[in-house]
């Protein structure tokens, strides 16, 4: 598809990594559903859309996946923390669009 000159495209990663065409239950945190998932970038779009030896990706992909999958180890298993009740509604009519009351954690300790 094309576009004319000067005129902005928002890619809609929400829809798209939340299409109930494509994965069950879209709003449940269900992890494992990714144990299966066949790479498709057109499915799932962590970080832009497209294969990212052609299409446009952003280039710090690698290093921010590798990161992540750190920082989720770290945060299952090695801290113990509390999450109060909170606002988590997400307004997706603005962007960026984050958790109304922020992400509160407290009582944070290491397990190390």
């Amino acid at each position: 598809m094309l576009f004319p000159q000067h005129i902005r495209v928002l890619l809609d990663l929400y829809g798209t990594n939340h299409d109930s065409r494509i994965w069950k239950q879209p709003d449940d945190f269900i992890p494992e559903r990714f144990r299966s998932w066949d790479g498709n970038a057109f499915t799932l779009i962590p970080q832009g859309g497209g294969d990212h030896a052609v299409h446009h990706r952003w280039p710090g992909e690698w290093i921010t996946l590798e990161l992540l999958k750190v920082i989720t180890e770290v945060l299952v298993k090695d801290m113990w923390y509390e999450v109060p009740p909170q606002d988590l509604r997400i307004n997706l009519a603005s962007m960026p669009a984050l958790p109304k009351s922020g992400f509160v954690m407290r009582d944070i300790h290491t397990t190390r």
